[in-house]
């Protein structure tokens, strides 16, 4: 199927100070798969209320071609490159101080391309726009580390990282977990777990659409139940997402007010047991460092973050605390898997900016917490 004949779907800004017309469409540039991003819109797989197959959406996936995925991040890089230089110059600014976040899930070639990319990127912007970057170059940090360094330096939170900790980025589709201790070499683990915040919420549905009515109209159930979908689930989830995304504010609003509803009430069970198999993850990492000598036996704080992190509000009715009843849960897998004898303390942090950890470790400029990337590799699970 050529180019042209593709359908593409774009969400309609919610907020729009300036037109993206003056700023970013190109009516010269012949017509590409990068169109969509270099006009300035948000490309987004399927429109909602209409049916879809999810037969003929390119989608970034590991499957991919790797040189189309970096042409997309390329892209999307320099536009947003661009977006934010227009608002340091709305500031008065003349200098930009670039820091970039990547997954720990990238290979170590992988890493290094998006390094390359990056600053290649900086160079043009700054030739294109007249906005100079710092003489230092861009700051690169692994999320793992950003996002530690937010946990143990905010203010509000201070992890007491000697003592042991573990800290959890639960995010859209990667989980990514490291667990430090000690003052020396603190990272002990660090891994990604390819099960989070979309699996956790998604996979319940496929058994329970009923919940969805709560949020969705008619005629968007018909088509997430259509004989069609239950027979595809490719098709089904690319539905859903699209679905989740469009009614993702309304979800927001009314989870909390469901906690007592017979269907709501089923399905959070589902969420919560699916949660806690990140807990009976961690129990079982640790149980393997404690047994292997490289860890000291003694029951960690755990410091959750991402934007799945913000389940665990839902699950306590829109306000999660250390007393919440499904910690009780969280505890008795974390502790069948640790299988270690003292079971008193067992203490949850939740983020206070939620998918945003690492931006805020990379803007306020901290130092990286000390690890060995060298000597991680050994005990990589």
């Amino acid at each position: 199927e050529s180019e042209k004949e593709k359908d593409y779907y774009f969400f309609p800004s919610f907020k729009v100070d300036m037109p993206l017309l003056n700023i970013f469409c190109d009516f010269h540039l012949k017509e590409t798969s990068l169109r969509p991003f270099l006009d300035g819109h948000i490309y987004f797989p399927h429109a909602p209320g209409e049916p879809c197959t999810a037969d003929n959406l390119v989608r970034i996936g590991p499957e991919s071609d790797t040189s189309y995925k970096w042409e997309i991040v390329k892209a999307y890089l320099e536009q947003l490159c661009v977006m934010c230089s227009a608002e340091v110059v709305c500031k008065g600014a003349t200098v930009i101080k670039w820091c970039f976040s990547y997954p720990n899930s990238l290979s170590s070639a992988a890493r290094e391309a998006f390094k390359n990319i990056s600053s290649g990127i900086i160079r043009g912007n700054s030739s294109k726009t007249g906005i100079g970057s710092s003489e230092n170059g861009p700051l690169f940090k692994n999320e793992i580390i950003a996002s530690a360094g937010y946990f143990s330096n905010n203010p509000d939170i201070r992890a007491t990282i000697p003592e042991g900790v573990v800290f959890m980025t639960v995010g859209t589709r990667t989980s990514d977990i490291s667990i430090w201790q000690g003052m020396k070499d603190q990272l002990l683990v660090q891994t990604s777990l390819p099960f989070a915040g979309w699996d956790i919420f998604s996979y319940p549905l496929w058994k329970r659409t009923d919940f969805l009515e709560y949020f969705c109209n008619q005629e968007d159930m018909r088509i997430l139940t259509s004989e069609e979908l239950k027979k595809n689930k490719s098709a089904f989830y690319t539905q859903l997402e699209a679905l989740v995304n469009a009614h993702c504010a309304i979800m927001l609003e009314k989870l909390p007010a469901l906690g007592g509803d017979r269907i709501a009430r089923v399905f959070r069970q589902l969420v919560a047991l699916a949660i806690s198999g990140l807990f009976y993850y961690i129990g079982l990492i640790l149980h393997s460092l404690t047994g292997s000598g490289i860890y000291k036996e003694r029951i960690p704080a755990i410091y959750i973050g991402g934007s799945g992190s913000r389940l665990l509000h839902w699950l306590a009715d829109g306000n999660y605390t250390p007393y919440s009843a499904v910690n009780k849960l969280f505890r008795a897998v974390f502790f069948q898997a640790y299988e270690i004898s003292q079971q008193n303390a067992f203490k949850i942090v939740l983020s206070l900016h939620p998918d945003a950890e690492a931006a805020y470790d990379l803007a306020a400029n901290n130092p990286s917490l000390p690890y060995n990337e060298e000597k991680m590799s050994e005990f990589f699970f």
